[in-house]
């Protein structure tokens, strides 16, 4: 008989891993923000949203990186094959 799990846990088993999710109510997939009336809930209200748009500019930056055209692309120098082979060789990388 398998244990019983605390309350809102969900146990999913993917390739014999057990892996357990805490979900609380519909909207488990959405941010949670806290209690934002007092000065501690506040900093920490402001610091969740600046993270936020920290991620979202990172995103942003990422997918414009991904979709310029292969000209524009910039390439770190010496990853070629044959610079690759001849830094391993003589111990530049």
């Amino acid at each position: 008989m398998p244990r019983k799990l605390p309350p809102n846990v969900e146990r999913n088993v993917v390739k014999g891993h057990a892996y357990l999710s805490f979900r609380i109510g519909k909207a488990w997939h959405l941010p949670q923000y806290g209690d934002a009336s007092t000065p501690a809930g506040a900093t920490r209200f402001n610091r969740k949203v600046r993270q936020q748009q920290r991620y979202a500019k990172q995103r942003a930056e990422r997918l414009a990186a991904m979709t310029r055209p292969d000209s524009e692309r910039r390439t770190t120098p010496g990853t070629e094959p044959v610079a690759r082979a001849y830094g391993r060789l003589f111990g530049f990388f």
